[in-house]
């Protein structure tokens, strides 16, 4: 978003763009499983509904045997095979020639890995993704120690024909020899499928081209009710993945080739299934369930829930937003709208005779070295002058980049400048002391911006006025 609106603060960098954001949630009620609810309600107490957002509360999850969640998480698996196999035989009923169906009857059970890919068929969120290299997933289904069943489900809009093509091609690829039994199309998706997938799934398979994603609900709605989220690092899971609570696609890192991002995301996808999903999901030899998988969905659930809930996105507009803005309003109509007839004063102050800021004077005596050792600090003066305007309405800052090689930069800190004296009420003196403990290079920049009025919002960059020297 800030860079979307970068053209608007062109003298900002995209990070100092100010849009800032509040990441949706769900209605936890509202799609959490009565199977968990009920859990909750045993295991929590009845004041769980009104603890949602309470991240320390839900820490009391940990010490729930696993063996609860491996219960409850097999009874909504068992409820989603159930549906998928009625659904199946009912088409073949209706005359549906599917040999693929007959095959998917025949080895799908509560021990088979069931991958979900269900939601908008948008042609960002690449649902075919995986099909970029069929032999190397046709290798995987065909070694995996237990069955594999990729299901896909979804609706394009009307007018995207792109998204109805990727539909198109997943369909296609659900008839091929090398997948049958293994690639399920489920259509005319809706509300009622959602609930099913989201909560009998192992995991939720999300991939979307980053930085497309705007938030990813689903997702939220998979992971509180023990589904794995399987993501690319956008949207809301970011926020939300801690290493353990289900896994990350790429580190977030965006190529500029978007046929490279794709096989280096599949690459990626490919890697997790073999090396960390699979092992994780198989039960050891005796045991009727897997205590790290099983580990993995306590933790997906007592550390995603508070993250997602609708109370946490209300909370953070009211807090970050909301009151903010409502304090503001109160204090500018207090003493019969006093303030806002002074914010008023002073923003039109900085209007007239920002133009008239220039950088008259810089000392640097302190960095006129190519090479400044490790150990010596460094200062610098900068004078400015601002007729019509006092340091009460201008403040500087430093902005010091610091890189490791000629092109990667490693770190970028905007810096106050502290104000030491006025030489006249026109003219101001700032200055920046710098520590230098760090070796590699270094770029330096000053610019003036407008002082914020007293408890407001940054005037500088609400007015846009920057001024770089």
């Amino acid at each position: 978003s800030q860079r979307m609106f970068n053209n608007l603060f062109p003298e900002l960098d995209e990070e100092e763009v100010p849009v800032t954001h509040v990441t949706n949630g769900v209605h936890i009620p509202s799609w959490l499983e009565p199977t968990w609810q009920n859990l909750f309600y045993e295991t929590l107490g009845d004041q769980w509904p009104k603890k949602l957002k309470d991240a320390d509360f839900w820490m009391q999850l940990e010490k729930v045997p696993l063996e609860r969640f491996a219960e409850k998480k097999l009874i909504l698996k068992r409820r989603l095979v159930t549906w998928i196999k009625k659904r199946l035989l009912t088409q073949i009923d209706r005359g549906a020639e599917r040999a693929d169906y007959a095959e998917i009857l025949a080895r799908l059970d509560e021990r088979t890995l069931i991958i979900t890919h269900a939601k908008r068929m948008a042609p960002y969120k690449r649902a075919d993704i995986l099909f970029q290299e069929p032999e190397r997933l046709a290798e995987i289904i065909r070694k995996s120690p237990v069955p594999i069943l990729f299901i896909y489900a979804g609706k394009a809009h009307p007018s995207d024909g792109m998204g109805q093509e990727v539909l198109a091609r997943l369909s296609k690829w659900s008839h091929d020899p090398r997948f049958r039994g293994s690639v399920l199309v489920l259509e005319d998706y809706d509300l009622s499928y959602a609930r099913r997938l989201l909560s009998g799934s192992d995991l939720w398979l999300n991939t979307p081209l980053r930085p497309l994603e705007a938030s990813g609900t689903s997702g939220m709605k998979a992971a509180i009710n023990g589904t794995m989220h399987f993501s690319v690092a956008d949207g809301w899971w970011p926020e939300a993945y801690n290493g353990s609570n289900g896994w990350m696609i790429g580190d977030g890192s965006e190529l500029w080739d978007k046929s490279l991002q794709d096989s280096y995301d599949c690459a990626r996808i490919f890697a997790l299934l073999e090396n960390e999903i699979l092992r994780d999901f198989v039960p050891p030899a005796g045991q009727t369930f897997s205590p790290a998988w099983v580990k993995r969905i306590r933790e997906s659930i007592y550390t995603i829930l508070p993250i997602v809930s609708s109370e946490r996105m209300l909370t953070d507009y009211q807090e970050r937003l909301y009151a903010p803005a409502l304090k503001a309003a109160n204090d500018l109509k207090s003493n019969d709208f006093i303030e806002l007839k002074n914010l008023t004063n002073f923003k039109m102050t900085l209007i007239e005779h920002w133009h008239e800021l220039v950088f008259e004077d810089v000392d640097a005596k302190g960095l006129d070295s190519d090479n400044i050792p490790r150990s010596q600090a460094a200062e610098v003066v900068v004078e400015l002058s601002h007729p019509g305007l006092t340091s009460e309405h201008v403040c500087v800052q430093a902005i010091l980049t610091h890189s490791l090689g000629s092109f990667k930069t490693v770190e970028r800190e905007v810096i106050a400048c502290e104000y030491i004296s006025s030489p006249t009420t026109a003219r101001s003196r700032w200055r920046l002391s710098l520590k230098n403990h760090n070796p590699g290079d270094f770029a330096l920049a000053f610019r003036a911006i407008a002082r914020q009025y007293r408890g407001f919002d940054d005037a500088g960059f609400e007015l846009k006025l920057v001024k770089w020297m």
